[in-house]
């Protein structure tokens, strides 16, 4: 859709003469709060919002609730995700909540409740983050949705680690690796790598844990992921920690690689049990 040369709003005074029932029947006024919806929507893509004197956050708060006025779910969870994205990175977790349960109150979806529990896990009410997890969990394997069955298996094992249950929690990141190296999430698969590695470090199978961390390294090196740097900061450390010369850290590496090839990264998660 291209670029309009002007951008237009109603004046304030006015939306609601508009909008007035006697006016517009049901169905024309959804229809206009649905077109106002991605009018916003698309004028936050073009990031033009400044010109309706608007923040990019609060451009999408505003199609978010024009959505929602016009009933369109879909869209408004859209439109959520991303404000929650930002929200995340400010640590407005309140908010990230009190978005979701509106919707949540509309329509039981999983995403929804991922996003609450993720609220809570962020805040460390460890309690109220199972509890959303587990319950987003079926509903997930339900529709297939099998990328957040993996991330939600994978943030209620991080639950267990933080609580210090970790045979349940090395059980939980299993099955999120598994589900993740089956469709093809390399960045996921690397993620739970490094957390079966600390895990494993953790409990003093320091060798094992360290291969883990090395396999997450190189993965995330391979795929080209921005996180390989800190990965590799960690494996330095973690390798210093054990004395390791440069020499034997590259052999290690060399290692690693083919125990992946061989039956990716099966064994090495066994010896980190």
């Amino acid at each position: 859709m291209g670029r309009s040369p002007e951008l237009w709003t109603v004046y304030g005074l006015l939306r609601g003469w508009l909008l007035a029932p006697e006016r517009l029947p049901a169905e024309e006024r959804r229809a206009a709060h649905q077109a106002a919806g991605d009018y916003l929507e698309r004028v936050n893509k073009e990031d033009r919002e400044g010109e309706l004197g608007l923040g990019w956050v609060a451009c999408l708060l505003e199609a978010r609730a024009q959505y929602l006025a016009a009933g369109a779910l879909e869209p408004a969870r859209r439109v959520t995700d991303n404000i929650c994205g930002a929200y995340l990175r400010r640590g407005l977790y309140g908010e990230i909540e009190r978005l979701n349960v509106e919707l949540l109150e509309r329509e039981r979806r999983p995403e929804t409740m991922s996003w609450i529990a993720r609220a809570h896990l962020e805040r460390a009410d460890y309690k109220a983050a199972r509890r959303h997890y587990e319950a987003a969990l079926p509903l997930q394997q339900e529709i297939g949705d099998r990328a957040g069955e993996a991330a939600t298996w994978h943030n209620l094992a991080t639950i267990d680690l933080n609580e210090g249950a970790y045979g349940p929690a090395r059980e939980k990141f299993a099955t999120s690796l598994r589900i993740k190296q089956e469709i093809g999430d390399r960045a996921g698969e690397a993620a739970t790598f490094y957390q079966l590695g600390m895990l494993a470090w953790q409990q003093r199978k320091a060798a094992a844990g360290m291969r883990l961390v090395a396999l997450c390294y190189l993965i995330d090196r391979e795929i080209g992921h921005g996180d390989a740097e800190s990965d590799f900061r960690q494996l330095a450390g973690l390798a210093e920690a054990l004395n390791y010369t440069q020499d034997q850290l590259d052999a290690m590496l060399q290692e690693v690689a083919m125990a992946y090839k061989r039956d990716r990264g099966a064994e090495l998660v066994r010896q980190g049990a």
